[in-house]
């Protein structure tokens, strides 16, 4: 399981989306109304001396309804940020903290709203 599997998991157990109809991996699918999107984003190099991660991931969504993406992510700053000292699939995480608000990114296309927000997460392989 990698990291972003991990938190997926964590996301569906807390009740902010369902994995496959409104929240993916990697990709924003285009025929889908309401969708968030978890991806990692450019982070630190591992320390190999102790074995910690650094990983930054960004939580986009796309909604029609601007508010409903908005307040989408404000639920995820909520389960993850400041964080700390918890189990998540295989991993310790030491912390997680929100690196940004939750940012207004524009609207796609089909005028659906998008935004982000991007999390750190500090953890350890178990």
């Amino acid at each position: 399981m990698n990291i972003l599997e991990a938190i997926k998991d964590k996301l569906v157990t807390a009740g902010i989306g369902t994995f496959g109809t409104n929240l993916f991996i990697g990709e924003l699918p285009s025929d889908k109304k309401n969708a968030i999107l978890i991806v990692t984003a450019p982070s630190s190099p591992p320390n190999p001396s102790i074995g910690v991660f650094e990983q930054q991931v960004d939580f986009w969504t796309r909604y029609s309804n601007s508010q409903q993406g908005y307040a989408k992510l404000k639920q995820i700053e909520a389960l993850l940020h400041r964080a700390a000292n918890y189990e998540m699939g295989d991993y310790h995480v030491y912390i997680s903290n929100s690196m940004s608000s939750v940012d207004d990114m524009d609207r796609d296309s089909e005028r659906r709203k998008m935004w982000k927000l991007t999390i750190r997460f500090i953890y350890r392989e178990d």
